[in-house]
């Protein structure tokens, strides 16, 4: 927490170096578009002409990856927006936070995305530096190994937005070969692939390096399905003959104004918790079904953190994953009172009994494993976390290395995966990316006709924002 405060800090003298910076320079300011305005230099040129003389046959054998790559990019850019959509579909919640939004500092806080690290204004200029800077000397690159003249290079202002360009000779590039296009185009989203796999291994690297399991992680409390059917009560208002429409009229009695406080539902005389907006969705879906937490000691307790110990009375267990924990719990029985610690905070309570078998104790954490076709991406960052139980924290005991230890992964995590983002957005085959020229040029090389190329590229842009439009119009109304 600390950390923020020199961050807003930094921000703030960074919006007033840049302004001072735009007044200064007010006269080579030029705006396009009506709302971009570009600062144009010749900062680079010299060093992309050097590496693309230096190394021209690396760089041609590289424009044939790179190409290769496009089209592997663009159907993966293409597949994203596609299954965000369908993930959109079929969620039951879904965040506040519109699907098209830019990454913007603080974002994971200002939509609660509990999933994310923070996103601080230092890691987000360091990020964009070095993703628009490499990407866009990647099409420089290119073009100066086929002789395509560079006009500039500078940055870009579109508001508090920030971006880098390479300005090509555009007359001169048109007159190139349809491969020397399509290497060009491609090179920037390559360079991304290319860096986004880099930091990958350095973040591994530095994940194996400086941090150890440290505790058991988990993410939910145990879970138990309800049969709607079998419910005789929400909180205080009792049910007989259980159906959708009792229990319906039963919760609109309850005329919540505050949904934050979970619902106590009873069922087979057991009580199961959920909280309202949960609660309203399931109904909606009308499977006679209801999936609620247990009544454990974990959620009674509101565990939250990773355990570290387990304590009862003089004997101390050392927690750093699940085994570790059933391992405690086995020599104990249910009703014992225990000192659970976790990163978080220290709680105390009575073991409960596994409802499975009542000889053994229970406290009712768990880990729920996604099955999303996203999930793939968390495998790809962190190839050792192999056991999800397993908490990991900075190796260092003290705070200013543990802190520092902790911002450098998170560093690393955001280079990551805006380098991914940008590779595949940039490539999808719609006219504000390199991926829409892409896709044009691919189209009239291969048919040898603009008209073709033209409609092609037409009909790929407008589904392309269908799909996009559809995504905000299902997430809006299932928000509401």
């Amino acid at each position: 927490m600390k950390f923020l405060y020199y961050d807003i800090l930094f921000l703030i003298i960074s919006v007033i170096v840049v302004a001072i910076f735009l007044y200064k320079h007010k006269k080579k300011l030029q705006i396009e578009s009506k709302i971009l305005l570009l600062y144009r230099t010749q900062w680079g040129i010299k060093l992309i002409d050097k590496i693309s003389k230096k190394f021209p046959k690396s760089i041609k054998v590289l424009s044939y990856i790179s190409i290769f790559f496009g089209y592997i990019l663009m159907a993966g850019g293409i597949y994203l927006i596609w299954l965000s959509l369908i993930l959109i579909i079929n969620a039951v919640a879904l965040p506040k936070i519109p699907p098209l939004f830019p990454l913007i500092p603080y974002l994971p806080d200002l939509f609660k995305i509990s999933f994310l690290p923070p996103f601080y204004f230092t890691y987000w200029i360091i990020t964009i530096g070095i993703v628009a800077i490499v990407h866009e000397f990647a099409h420089g690159i290119f073009a100066r190994a086929d002789k395509i003249r560079l006009k500039s290079t500078g940055f870009g202002f579109l508001g508090p937005f920030l971006a880098a360009f390479v300005e090509i000779d555009e007359k001169q590039m048109t007159k190139k070969s349809v491969k020397t296009q399509l290497s060009i185009l491609s090179g920037g989203s390559f360079s991304n692939l290319i860096l986004a796999v880099l930091f990958m291994i350095v973040l591994n690297l530095f994940f194996v390096s400086c941090y150890s399991p440290a505790g058991m992680g988990f993410n939910t409390y145990t879970l138990g399905i309800v049969n709607l059917s079998t419910i005789s009560a929400i909180n205080n208002i009792g049910i007989s003959n259980a159906d959708y429409q009792k229990i319906s009229l039963a919760y609109s009695q309850l005329n919540l104004t505050n949904k934050t406080q979970d619902l106590r539902i009873i069922s087979d005389e057991k009580s199961y918790f959920i909280d309202p907006i949960s609660f309203e969705l399931q109904m909606k879906s009308k499977q006679g079904l209801i999936v609620a937490y247990e009544d454990t000691p974990a959620y009674k307790n509101k565990l939250s953190g990773a355990i570290t110990e387990l304590t009862y009375k003089e004997t101390k267990f050392q927690i750093k994953n699940q085994a570790d924990l059933s391992s405690a719990l086995s020599t104990l029985h249910p009703g014992d009172e225990i000192t659970l610690k976790t990163t978080t905070a220290t709680y105390s309570f009575n073991l409960a009994a596994d409802s499975k078998n009542s000889s053994k104790p229970y406290i009712g954490v768990g880990i729920m494993i996604s099955k999303s076709k996203l999930a793939w991406l968390a495998d790809f960052l962190f190839l050792n976390k192999k056991d999800p139980s397993v908490y990991y924290a900075p190796k260092s005991k003290n705070d200013f290395l543990a802190g520092l230890t902790i911002f450098i992964s998170n560093l690393l995590f955001w280079i990551v995966i805006i380098n991914v983002s940008v590779m595949l957005v940039n490539m999808l085959p719609f006219g504000i990316f390199d991926g829409g020229r892409f896709f044009y040029i691919t189209v009239l090389g291969l048919t040898k006709s603009t008209k073709k190329a033209e409609k092609c590229f037409k009909i790929a842009n407008f589904i392309i924002l269908m799909i996009l439009m559809l995504m905000m119009v299902v997430w809006f109304f299932k928000i509401l």
